[in-house]
């Protein structure tokens, strides 16, 4: 039996074998989710990536995405 191309674990697994297809069926998907969006008066994108995840940011990069602003997490420091 042949992995559901969905599972997450296949892709990293067979990495090597897998990427063009993983990069087209991410392509496929956050295309199909903005034409989706449009239709329903989208007018605009927004991606959250980790600073440090620059496979990320060269994939969103040629789907036309740009940087739009820097985000952080604060926490409250730990009592006791």
């Amino acid at each position: 039996m042949s992995p559901d191309p969905l599972d997450y674990p296949f892709w990293l697994a067979s990495r090597s074998a897998g990427v063009v297809a993983y990069l087209l069926l991410s392509t496929s998907v956050v295309l199909g989710l903005a034409r989706w969006a449009a239709r329903r008066g989208a007018r605009w994108c927004y991606l959250q990536v980790e600073t440090a995840n620059l496979g990320a940011h060269a994939a969103y990069a040629r789907l036309g995405f740009v940087p739009h602003h820097r985000y952080h997490y604060l926490a409250q420091p730990a009592l006791g």
